[in-house]
């Protein structure tokens, strides 16, 4: 018990020191009072992954695929494959993609946001048949 409350000490100051230098868990969305809009979720997002806008910078893309693929072990997706990104991409059965990112290898990503939603009956299924 008495180790179990040291490293619960130990994390708080830890915490407490990171407050002070400005790294808490805030929340862009929440700041702007749209925390629960997934399609603005989608945009910020898309916008950070997608090189070609204003922010000129691959380095959210390349992290973003460096951590797909060591998590998934596909080497499919690189940045210098990356094509495109949109949202609310449609597709039949009036269903849409959040965020769809395509690259020029044929390969896609597909990104769906849930916020306070499970996922539908078929909706993968009828993603990758698009």
């Amino acid at each position: 018990m008495k180790d179990f409350a040291k490293g619960l000490k130990a994390a708080n100051e830890k915490f407490q020191q990171e407050k002070k230098e400005g790294r808490c868990d805030f929340n862009i969305f929440e700041a702007l009072k749209v925390e629960m809009s997934e399609n603005r979720h989608s945009a910020f997002l898309a916008y950070l992954l997608d090189s070609n806008k204003g922010h000129y910078q691959t380095i959210f893309l390349e992290k973003f695929l460096e951590r797909i693929t060591l998590k998934t072990k596909l080497t499919h997706f690189k940045s210098k494959d990356y094509e495109s990104i949109t949202t609310e991409s449609a597709i039949h059965q009036n269903r849409r993609i959040d965020i769809l990112m395509k690259f020029n290898n044929g390969y896609h990503i597909i990104i769906e946001n849930k916020i306070n939603a499970c996922d539908q009956v078929a909706q993968i299924r009828d993603y990758s048949a698009r």
